[in-house]
């Protein structure tokens, strides 16, 4: 029976490891697969809000030839709506999605764009009933929008910077071989 029982555990001792390491590999590749796909994820979200962010600063700089009078309020509207044709709402859906799927602790960050953006929206709006009534010329570059584009692309840059860490976080350490 000594031969049996030796041969018993040795089976039980294979079938034992070879369940361990198939478990600890499905873990290790489960995670490996999760990772990347975060990374991938994170890059496209990047690139998606940097084309938010490059939209957005066509048009201010469009808007701010409105309030230095080098064009009129009906051409900006024409190359808004010349822009708004190739960008059909898509990217800021993506940004949305992507953040809300992948990078819920993010979602702050973006709405701090939101808000800066919303204020910023708010005082073009302001400017543009102004320039209809024909008293835009109260309205300082300087003085009433830069500080607004400065939070803007303030809060752009500090969510660019959260996604650049969600990026990071992703990435899987390297061993060195010595």
């Amino acid at each position: 029976m000594t031969v049996l029982n030796a041969i018993g555990a040795i089976a039980a001792t294979a079938l034992a490891s070879g369940s361990v390491a198939a478990l600890v590999t499905h873990f290790l590749t489960n995670d490996r697969e999760r990772r990347s796909l975060l990374r991938q994820k994170a890059e496209d979200l990047y690139v998606s809000v940097e084309a938010l962010e490059t939209s957005w600063s066509i048009e201010v700089v469009s808007l701010k030839s409105v309030v230095d009078g080098v064009i009129n309020y009906n051409q900006y509207l024409d190359l808004i709506i010349e822009r708004g044709k190739k960008d059909d709402g898509n990217l800021n859906r993506r940004v949305d999605m992507l953040t809300e799927i992948y990078f819920p602790s993010a979602v702050s960050d973006l709405n701090a764009v939101r808000d800066a953006l919303s204020k910023y929206n708010r005082l073009v709006s302001v400017h543009k009933e102004a320039y209809r009534a024909g008293q835009a010329d109260g309205f300082s570059w300087h003085q009433d929008f830069a500080p607004n584009v400065g939070a803007v692309s303030a809060a752009f840059a500090n969510y660019k910077r959260v996604v650049v860490r969600c990026a990071q976080s992703s990435f899987t350490p390297l061993r060195v071989r010595t």
